[in-house]
């Protein structure tokens, strides 16, 4: 990062982009670790957990509910229309920070204030966890679906 803050990234994931990447890695002098691909969640557990960040610039989905879960806070893009539900696990400087979209600078500025802002990791940890299991949890989906669904057939009734 231009700003001089090291990071150690680690990619864990596969797919037919790897190779480029490490190769664009290398070409940049950015030290990458490739973990490769992962199913086994007691590993996955220990590399969310030991991490600072999860950082998503793609639609982050289901890894913020997974990164949260372990008291990771999660960075991804602000582009609300190209994003999934669960962005909204994101609540800016608590359990997150969201950056605008396809802008590098913007991201490596947003992963710099996450990391020199200081926050207690204690207190990260508890809010990210809390997110998930007050609002993210299957329980509370089902009752926000249950209401949507008697919602929308309260007004066809009507």
């Amino acid at each position: 990062m231009e700003a001089g803050r090291p990071v150690d990234i680690l990619l864990v994931g596969d797919g037919p982009e790897r190779a480029s990447l490490e190769t664009l890695a290398g070409q940049l002098g950015v030290s990458v670790n490739f973990y490769g691909a992962c199913y086994d969640e007691t590993v996955l557990a220990d590399l969310i957990y030991g991490a600072d960040l999860t950082v998503s610039p793609g639609k982050i989905g289901l890894t913020v509910i997974h990164s949260l879960s372990y008291g990771t806070p999660a960075i991804t893009h602000d582009n609300l229309d190209e994003q999934m539900p669960e962005v909204e696990a994101i609540i800016p400087g608590v359990t997150g920070a969201l950056f605008r979209q396809n802008d590098a600078r913007a991201l490596a500025t947003c992963i710099d204030d996450w990391l020199s802002s200081g926050r207690d990791r204690a207190t990260v940890r508890l809010a990210c966890r809390s997110v998930v299991e007050d609002v993210w949890n299957p329980a509370t989906q089902r009752d926000l679906i249950d209401r949507a669904v008697s919602e929308l057939v309260k007004r066809k009734m009507a």
